[in-house]
C-alpha cells in the first residue's frame, strides 16, 4: 500500500532533508525501515514486497531533478544509520532508480 498524506514537494536540499528525516521518525516508530528513491513508486512497491517483504511505502518528497533526489537520499541514509538505535536496514548509499525528471523520496516500513 502506497501512503500520500506525508508528500510533501521539494523546497530545498537542507529542509527537505530536515523535513524527510522528521517524518520518517514519526511514521516508523520502533519499525524496521528503508529509505529509497524512485520515479515510479507502484513498480518499485512491487519489486520491495517481493525483495523484502515489506509492504507500506510512504512517500514523503517529491523531487524535480535526478541529482537533488540522489542527495536528499544519500543524506537521510546518513542521518538515520548515525542515529543511536536505529532501525534502518539500507546497506548502501541509495541513488538507483530514478530518471531525469521528477522522483520520490520514500520510506517503507515493516
Amino acid at each position: 500500500m502506497i501512503h500520500i498524506e506525508h508528500l510533501f514537494n521539494f523546497t530545498d536540499i537542507k529542509n527537505s532533508c530536515i523535513e524527510c528525516f522528521v517524518k520518517i521518525k514519526e511514521i516508523v516508530k520502533n519499525h524496521r525501515y528503508y529509505i529509497g528513491i524512485s520515479s515510479n513508486p507502484i513498480e518499485r512497491l512491487k519489486a520491495h514486497i517481493d525483495e523484502k517483504r515489506m509492504t507500506k511505502m510512504y512517500l514523503l518528497c517529491k523531487v524535480p531533478t535526478k541529482p537533488l533526489t540522489k542527495e536528499i537520499e544519500t543524506n537521510l541514509i546518513t542521518m538515520c544509520t548515525c542515529t543511536a538505535g536505529t532501525k534502518c536496514i539500507n546497506e548502501g548509499d541509495g541513488g538507483e532508480g530514478v530518471t531525469n525528471g521528477e522522483n520520490y523520496v520514500y520510506v517503507l516500513v515493516k
